[in-house]
This record gives structure tokens, sequence and C-alpha cells, in this order.
């Protein structure tokens, strides 16, 4: 019984070998789709873009192919890579969903509200297309507006690039660079900030914004991939629209949305408690390998 991982990169290769020789072999395969290489590749440089629509079409070529399918997410990957044999929505997160979480949130709120202080968290590695960069430009018109906002990033990678703009619109003193971080302390960052935004260009299912949800933190996230799924559709904007993100800020900023997105965010993020999809996962497995399926 193979399991072959749907991922991008030089893994392709390997995921295209375990499916030829399970096939050769009559054994099963069940794949899981975690990622859209079109949409990721495509972000890749010209390189990138000249690989993504083959890659693209193998991917969709051979989720037809496997016996079982596995997605993270609910409806983007499905209808981007459809199967018509036994497949099932279950995303890869490790979250626990805990009521005091809610709570914690919906107090911070109260106390917090009337500081004067807007706080920004986004996790992501540090590349154009996890989009970093928008969310300072928005800064930029937020700041001239009169609005105090600290900008936090975590993620690894080169911050010459994101610093070079901060710098270019005087916002050195807005933003803070965390790096790479270990998970307790990106959960006690998303519980001091005021906003998490995901603006990246491409998606599967944001892991970091699934964890910010968990959390019952007021978010906003591209419409891209299976944010979606996860955010609020009036705080979904296009990707790279500097304009609607502004707007979509502003309208955050009022304790009214804060309590209402704290808990819209709070509820779908039961859906994702760790406990319920490790039975899930674990239960379709089992369905898979004692299924009896013909073989060519």
């Amino acid at each position: 019984y193979e399991i072959a991982s749907c991922l991008v990169g030089s893994e392709m290769c390997i995921r295209d070998r375990a499916i030829k020789y399970s096939k050769r072999f009559h054994k099963k395969v069940l794949m899981e789709v975690v990622g859209c290489p079109l949409n990721t590749l495509f972000n890749y440089g010209i390189k990138g873009k000249f690989f993504s629509f083959p890659a693209y079409l193998k991917l969709k070529k051979n989720v037809k192919k496997a016996d079982s399918v596995l997605y993270v997410t609910k409806n983007f990957l499905q209808k981007r890579y459809p199967t018509s044999k036994p497949c099932i929505a279950c995303s890869d997160a490790d979250i626990i969903v805990d009521e005091k979480n809610l709570n914690n949130r919906l107090q911070k709120i109260t106390n917090d509200f009337d500081k004067g202080k807007l706080t920004i968290l986004t996790v992501g590695t540090l590349i154009k297309y996890k989009g970093q960069q928008d969310i300072i430009k928005a800064i930029k018109v937020l700041k001239s507006k009169g609005y105090n906002i600290e900008y936090r990033i975590v993620g690894t990678g080169k911050e010459d690039f994101l610093k070079k703009i901060a710098k270019k619109y005087d916002l050195e003193n807005n933003i803070v660079f965390y790096g790479g971080i270990n998970h307790k302390k990106v959960f006690e960052l998303i519980d001091m900030s005021d906003i998490y935004i995901q603006p990246s260009y491409t998606e599967g299912l944001s892991r970091a914004l699934l964890e910010a949800i968990s959390r019952a933190c007021p978010s906003i996230a591209t419409n891209v991939g299976g944010n979606g799924e996860l955010v609020s559709d009036e705080y979904l904007y296009s990707k790279g629209n500097i304009g609607q993100l502004i707007l979509l800020i502003e309208k955050m900023m009022n304790k009214a949305e804060m309590f209402k997105e704290a808990n819209n965010n709070f509820n779908r993020a039961k859906l994702y408690d760790c406990n319920i999809l490790d039975k899930k996962r674990e239960l379709f497995y089992l369905e898979s390998l004692v299924r009896n399926d013909d073989y060519d």
C-alpha cells in the first residue's frame, strides 16, 4: 500500500514514481493533495511559470489514477483536481481548539480597543508571493491617516526586500521582524496581536491562518486557495489589491466587528481540532485499506 504526497519541487518526481510502481505491482494508491503546483510554481519566476502548467496537468492526471484521495481543503483543491474515487476533506493542521482562547480574545478586545495602537501579525516565509510587502504598503497609507500600527512579521528568509520597502516609506519603527520562532511563541504572538492577515498570492489551506482563527483572532486574507474556507467572505480581498486591504483593515478597527469575527473564526476552527481530524483521517485510511478494488 503506497501513499504518494502531492508536493511541488523535487518531491514531485518521488510522487510520480510511487504511483507508477504502485500501479505496476497492483498496490493501492492514496494521494494527499496539500497544494496546487499551478499557483505555487507560477510565483517562482520565469522557470516556475514555464513548469507550472505541466505540473498542474501531471497532478490532475495522477489524482485520477489514485484509488483514494485526501484533500486538505473542503472545496478548492477538489474542484481543481477532481476524482471519481473515494475522497475526503481533512486538513493536516495540528491544533487544539479550546474555549478559553475565545474568552481570552474577547477580554483582550474589551481591554485593548481604546489604547490607540493596532497590532497586525503575519506568519510565513519571507518571499514575495507571501505578500508581506502589500501590508507594509497599506500601513503607509493608514499611517498618513493618523493610525498607529505595529506590523509583526514571523518567518524565515531574507528580510532585506521588506526592510527596503519599510525604509522607503519611513516605516522602520512600525515593523518588527521575529524570524523563525517555535510554535509556542507563535501562539503567544497571535494572542498578543489585534488582527492576523494572510496576504499570500497562493495557498492550499494555510496552517498559519488556521492557527490564528483557532485563537479567535480577527483575520483578513486574500481570496486564494482555501482561505475562503477559514475567513468570512467580507474579509477576503484580491491578492495584491492594496486598496481593498486598507478598507478591510479600517473596517476591522471596530469593536463590534472584532467581537463578531472572533466568534466567527473560532467556530470555524472547531472543525479543524486535531482530535476530530485525526480520527477522521484514520478511519478514511482504514476504509481505503479494506476496500476491494479492481486493478488494471
